[in-house]
């Protein structure tokens, strides 16, 4: 098969130790850094970018629904040609989250931003490879990296090319890569932060706004239509990867999170990422070799090449005789995904159906399935997060894992029950429960979270046990007073007829009581012990 036009986004998904994000100050902290060149707030649908060294606040005004929708755009006077593609794109990706999940996207329960960052380039060889970036932030700490790769329509390139190059991209290293500015500023300022962090206010802003204008002045102009600053990394032994980034954007985010505004500087890493992600690129096949009528004319050699995809390997006839599930209710195109991949692939009926919303980008043909695998993999990774919550519970209040429960069970009842009856949206998430292993991360999240709670119980109840002895010999030694003066006192009296004077009696009185007590609870500590042994012996016998 040969592939002529094509979409690839390259997926990840983690998440930070904290359920509540300042999204507001994280956004003016990126734009502060100049690592987003645009930024769109959902649910209120408000878009900030910078112009000039001042934040634009503006709203869209997005409206309509599936037959039609439209929307405002911005004096072209405060808005670059860059900032304004990414505007377009922000406001259609909006659309579809609000066609896919309808009302569920203007309340709080998905409240988030998307960061469109400066391109990417990653060079091998002659080959430049663009990468378009963009974060998506959950306020309650979700953090999904987007790298998109655009086919251009120029390139005819056969499938097994395609697959490694493209679908299996994450094998191939890079020496040469260009970054954004804000992206390398980031970088520079955690690296040389230590030398101004024990500044004053003043001279943190002063040194961090030389630094900003440094980097930018050192960068160059991308050659693309859309014009933005980019910065190469420097050129050593190492080599970068998509993981490299990802990992390298998730420290931007990190920094953002825990800069402070007055003193930027100095961070105090307070939020971190877990190390758990999950990484998922998305294929999107839109012009191909003998490209079926619709989804039932497809041949069994073209069949085959798909299956090589969704394995991404290159070897022939494996997995041949495997089936694989179309998630698609209609016969306009095909959707695949399992736990590696995602792929979409358009019929000629396909490109036909909503070509009156059609772009440059293909959006109309690419949105919706990107928004539904961002849901798929948000569902997958709050899910993780609650698993790995249950398994490191000594580090987390237990009313924190109940609140994600809760959540968990609240966006479980949408995806599965309030979605559209009709689509694939709907099925894909019940597909997702079990390819992904969802619905086994759940069942042994309950599992963990009451064992652990269980394990809780018997700690607590050990404590209280030792704190009741503690009050217990507490209030013992203090009676021993009163018995030392009532009991043992008279006693030596009688025993030594009055020849030890007042005080001698009290003292002795006192110590032999006290010891007395002390070699009783002795006792006791031994026989309690003794019994737990012998309890023990028997048990194992």
């Amino acid at each position: 098969m040969i592939i002529n036009k094509f979409d690839v986004w390259y997926n990840f998904s983690t998440y930070l130790n904290t359920d509540n994000i300042d999204l507001i100050k994280l956004k003016d902290n990126i734009l502060q850094t100049g690592l987003g060149e645009l930024i769109f707030h959902s649910p209120d649908n408000m878009v900030f970018w910078v112009n000039e060294d001042r934040v634009i606040s503006y709203d869209p005004k997005i409206k309509g629904d599936f037959q039609s929708y439209s929307f405002t755009i911005p004096d072209q006077s405060i808005i670059t040609d860059g900032q304004l593609e990414y505007l377009y794109q922000a406001v259609k990706m909006k659309f579809h989250e609000n066609l896919l999940f309808r009302d569920y996207m203007y309340n709080d329960l998905f409240d988030h931003i998307r960061v469109y960052l400066a391109p990417i380039y990653l060079q091998e060889g002659e080959v430049v490879i663009s990468f378009y970036p963009q974060i998506k932030i959950y306020k309650n700490g979700i953090v999904q990296v987007i790298f998109r790769r655009i086919g251009n329509g120029k390139e005819i390139i056969h499938i097994d090319n395609f697959i490694n190059k493209y679908v299996n991209l994450f094998n191939h290293s890079f020496k040469d890569v260009w970054i954004p500015s804000g992206f390398f500023f980031i970088q520079l300022a955690k690296e040389f932060g230590y030398k101004f962090y024990k500044k004053n206010s003043v001279k943190q802003l002063k040194a961090f706004s030389l630094l900003k204008e440094k980097v930018i002045s050192d960068s160059v102009e991308s050659s693309d239509e859309f014009k933005f600053r980019v910065t190469k990394l420097p050129t050593s032994t190492t080599e970068y990867n998509t993981k490299d980034l990802f990992d390298g954007i998730i420290d931007c985010i990190l920094f953002c999170l825990n800069m402070k505004n007055d003193k930027p500087f100095k961070s105090q890493e307070k939020i971190t990422c877990s190390q758990t992600w999950k990484g998922m690129p998305v294929i999107h096949l839109i012009d191909f070799e003998d490209m079926p009528a619709d989804t039932s004319s497809i041949s069994e050699a073209q069949f085959i090449d798909f299956k090589k995809i969704l394995t991404r390997t290159t070897i022939n006839g494996y997995m041949e005789n495997e089936s694989i599930k179309n998630l698609r209710a209609f016969n306009d195109y095909f959707f695949y995904f399992n736990e590696a991949v995602a792929l979409s692939i358009m019929s000629k009926k396909g490109l036909a159906i909503d070509s009156k919303f059609s772009d440059p980008n293909n959006g109309h043909l690419i949105y919706d399935k990107q928004i539904q695998i961002e849901m798929i993999n948000y569902y997958f990774i709050i899910s993780r997060k609650l698993f790995d919550s249950s398994v490191f519970l000594e580090n987390i209040k237990v009313e924190d894992i109940i609140d994600n429960r809760l959540y968990l069970l609240e966006i479980e009842y949408i995806f599965k029950k309030e979605l559209f009856k009709f689509g694939e949206t709907r099925k894909m998430f019940d597909f997702a429960e079990s390819e992904l292993g969802i619905n086994d991360l759940k069942e042994r999240s309950h599992q963990l979270f009451e064992i652990k709670k269980e394990r809780n119980n018997i700690i607590k109840q050990d404590f209280y046990q030792k704190i009741g002895i503690l009050i217990t010999i507490i209030f013992g030694l203090l009676g021993a007073v009163s018995f030392s003066k009532d009991l043992v006192v008279p006693a030596w009296d009688i025993i030594f007829n009055n020849k030890i004077n007042t005080t001698s009696k009290l003292l002795i009185s006192y110590a032999s009581t006290v010891t007395l007590f002390t070699i009783i609870i002795i006792l006791i500590f031994k026989f309690i012990n003794l019994k737990k042994w012998i309890m023990k012996f028997y048990k194992n016998e």
